[in-house]
């Protein structure tokens, strides 16, 4: 079950079912819905129907834009990309039960298929709007090759330790990695793979000196935010 929804999930397209439409449609978008509301914009903006309408949250947090980075993964699934249509149909032995090494160089190339995806949305925005942006796409050498300057990035990464503390917690995850043979060992690759990703980004961060957080649990919430608020200039 576990599995099946998740391979739903990331082979779900909207636009398989057409966008012509005999009866009335309402969307009703947050502004703050970080995981769907654009993805649903564009499909909005394609519907033909004898009436629509989109209801939108206008509440903003500091008249700021917040927006992830998975909103746009599947769009790069869609694109027709060998390597990201290989990824989204493997199984979870498939994917988990390989060298951790191996896993995080394949992130890494993942993430720069989908990067200019992610690019391509944040470029359909309100650009009269500040737009704060997070995700693991968002690798050092990727927003310095469009520009991003050392007052608008941070690299934020957990230690290892961290994640596996609080990934332990989340009940997602066991429901997630039911139908894999090996779920010890899926989880602690994934583990593994997110460690050598999160030393990965720290490397390139700071060989182009951008800003990096390690989040290691000695500093509250409070005080990592205004780390962030004060790098990004915001109060």
């Amino acid at each position: 079950m576990g599995e099946s929804l998740i391979q739903y999930l990331l082979t779900y397209n909207l636009y398989d079912y057409g966008s012509n439409y005999e009866v009335p449609i309402i969307y009703i978008l947050g502004d703050q819905d970080w995981h769907n509301r654009i993805v649903a914009e564009e499909y909005f903006n394609d519907v033909n129907a004898p009436y629509k309408r989109r209801n939108r949250d206008i509440r903003r947090t500091n008249s700021i834009i917040l927006v992830e980075v998975d909103e746009f993964t599947s769009k790069g699934g869609d694109s027709g990309d060998d390597w990201l249509k290989h990824v989204s149909t493997m199984t979870l032995d498939q994917l988990w039960l390989r060298n951790p090494h191996t896993l995080n160089e394949e992130e890494l190339v993942t993430y720069e298929k989908v990067f200019p995806y992610f690019i391509s949305g944040l470029g359909k925005l309100n650009k009269d709007t500040p737009i704060i942006t997070e995700g693991a796409a968002f690798l050092p050498r990727l927003v310095n090759q469009i520009g991003v300057d050392k007052t608008h990035y941070v690299c934020m990464v957990p230690t290892r330790e961290f994640q596996i503390h609080y990934y332990k917690k989340r009940l997602w995850v066991n429901d997630y990695l039911l139908s894999c043979s090996d779920k010890e060992k899926a989880f602690n690759n994934w583990m593994e793979r997110d460690a050598l990703f999160a030393l990965s980004a720290l490397a390139q961060a700071r060989e182009l000196a951008y800003a990096t957080l390690v989040v290691d649990g000695s500093k509250t919430v409070d005080e990592n935010l205004a780390f962030i608020e004060s790098l990004f200039q915001l109060i």
